[in-house]
């Protein structure tokens, strides 16, 4: 498990860099990583497509705040995971 939680703590902070900077270079970073999530359980597809969505949304609107910095969201998603 400790891959998958450090990957999703990288994931966090740079979700955080994301909404703090609005650099968009960000972007793509935070796509790869979701793209790594499914290679550790079939679980993460959905949370991948999830948030790939939520990011790509914050981007396109320049509304990072509310669509992107659900950490809480996140984190509870990634619990639940974690005991399948």
């Amino acid at each position: 498990l400790e891959p998958v939680a450090s990957l999703i703590q990288t994931i966090i902070d740079t979700l955080q860099r994301l909404a703090q900077t609005q650099d968009e270079k960000y972007e793509e970073e935070i796509y790869d990583l979701l793209d790594k999530l499914p290679e550790h359980h079939i679980y993460f597809l959905q949370l991948r497509a999830d948030w790939k969505d939520r990011v790509y949304h914050a981007v396109q609107l320049n509304h990072y705040e509310e669509d992107l910095l659900q950490i809480e969201y996140f984190l509870r998603k990634y619990n639940v995971s974690i005991r399948i």
